[in-house]
C-alpha cells in the first residue's frame, strides 16, 4: 500500500522527471543549427589591408575592424587580469555559464522591470561573436550558453 509519502515522492520524481526531459528537448533542438565547436580552430579574424605607393608607404587601408593578431604570449598579463576583473570574475572556475551572475542578473532585471544587467561570460560573448547574431533574445542568449559550454568542455 502506498502512503502519502511514497505518493509525494513519485510526483516529484515524475515531475522532475518531465522537467528534465522538456529541458534536454529544448537544448537538443536549439542545438540543431549550431556550428561545431571545432570551426573554432579556422577562425580568420578580419584584418587591415594595406595599399602602398610605389615607395612602400601605407596610402590607404581598408577594414570592417581594426584588427592586428598577435599571439596570447605577447598580451600582458596586467591585460589579461583586467579583462577578466571587468568582464568575468570567476572566468577561472565555471564551465561557460557563471549560474550565480545568471541568478543575479535576473534577479534585478525583474526588481527594475527591465535589461539593467547582463550575464555574459567572456566565453558567451566569444561564442556570439563568432558565431551568432548581436539580435537580442531568449533562443540566441540559450544557445550562446550552449556554445560556451561546449568550448569550455
Amino acid at each position: 500500500m502506498m502512503t502519502r509519502l511514497h505518493l509525494t515522492l513519485l510526483v516529484v520524481l515524475i515531475l522532475v522527471s518531465f522537467c528534465f526531459g522538456v529541458s534536454f528537448s529544448v537544448l537538443r533542438w536549439l542545438s540543431r543549427d549550431l556550428p561545431p565547436v571545432a570551426a573554432l580552430e579556422k577562425v580568420e579574424p578580419s584584418t587591415i589591408s594595406k595599399v602602398y605607393d610605389l615607395n612602400g608607404n601605407v596610402i590607404y587601408e581598408f577594414y570592417e575592424e581594426r584588427r592586428t593578431p598577435i599571439a596570447v604570449s605577447k598580451v600582458p598579463n596586467d591585460l589579461i587580469n583586467a579583462l577578466e576583473s571587468v568582464e568575468d570574475r570567476r572566468f577561472r572556475s565555471h564551465w561557460g555559464v557563471d549560474i550565480l551572475r545568471v541568478a543575479k542578473a535576473m534577479f534585478m532585471n525583474l526588481k527594475s522591470g527591465r535589461i539593467v544587467q547582463g550575464a555574459s561570460t567572456i566565453t558567451q560573448q566569444l561564442a556570439r561573436n563568432l558565431f551568432l547574431t548581436p539580435r537580442v533574445s531568449w533562443v540566441r542568449k540559450l544557445k550562446e550558453a550552449i556554445l560556451a559550454v561546449q568550448i569550455e568542455r
